[in-house]
């Protein structure tokens, strides 16, 4: 029993061991040119209202990352910004100047960013901005 235990533990260290630094999210993970599959803008005050983005504007976004930290920002396939982002953790940072923080998730060749800091937007139409955070969801080509 002892024997059994101690070779389950030492196989849940190495495994442990093995993926500590796959998990780890890298711009080498995110490279590659990716396309928004949905850009809401979400009331900060009330998830359920939501605004579609890429409906609304009637554009194609994209985004291209490279592994050195460069985001491209694309508009139609054309190259509209850059900026030189930083990575801490699971929070991009683009270094625009304006607190551009986004939390990543990313599962293979889809990545969600979810905004850390809120826009104003109108939701209602009534002349009176509320606070929104911005979900995109990305699809790698």
């Amino acid at each position: 029993m002892g024997k059994l235990i101690c070779t389950l533990g030492l196989a849940l260290l190495v495994t442990v061991a093995a993926c500590g630094d796959d998990n780890k999210l890298t711009f080498g993970a995110m490279a590659g040119t990716w396309n928004a599959t949905e850009y809401l803008y979400i009331d900060a005050a009330d998830d359920s209202t939501t605004y579609d983005v890429l409906a609304g504007v009637g554009v194609a976004l994209g985004i291209e990352v490279r592994a050195n930290g460069t985001v491209i920002i694309l508009i139609d396939g054309t190259p509209v910004d850059s900026s030189t982002a930083t990575l801490q953790g699971d929070v991009v940072n683009l270094n625009t100047g304006g607190g551009d923080e986004w939390r990543v998730a990313l599962n293979a060749d889809n990545m969600t960013w979810t905004s850390l800091v809120t826009i104003p937007y109108d939701f209602d139409a009534d002349g009176t901005s509320e606070d929104a955070f911005q979900r995109i969801r990305w699809h790698r080509n």
